[in-house]
């Protein structure tokens, strides 16, 4: 990517790459809420939490929920260890995103 942004004559230490599932689309304003977390150098990536569009319907509040509370052990585990795992998963509900440090959004080291 950045080898491509350099080819594009874009500055690379201000391009940010977004990857969403095909059927995913961002809250409005999670771009610039999550832009500012990258001002740390220490992050180097973020993943926002996945929601489930239609979840006034039962099922879909379900798979939500089941989805939601699986991402959530996993993320609090990441935290805990201080990894992190940038898989192909990164839509948004809106919810603050873990960083690549390792560190829970707003916390010190």
């Amino acid at each position: 990517m950045r080898e491509r942004a350099g080819e594009e004559h874009l500055d690379t230490g201000r391009v940010l790459v977004c990857v969403l599932d095909a059927d995913g689309r961002m809250t409005p304003g999670a771009a610039s809420r999550v832009t500012r977390r990258f001002a740390d150098p220490a992050v180097g990536g973020a993943q926002l939490v996945v929601r489930i569009r239609g979840r006034h319907r039962w099922a879909l509040r379900l798979q939500d929920l089941e989805f939601w509370a699986l991402s959530a052990l996993t993320q609090f585990g990441r935290i805990a260890t201080g990894t992190v795992s940038m898989g192909a998963t990164a839509s948004s509900a809106g919810s603050p995103p873990s960083t690549a440090s390792g560190r829970a959004p707003g916390r010190t080291p």
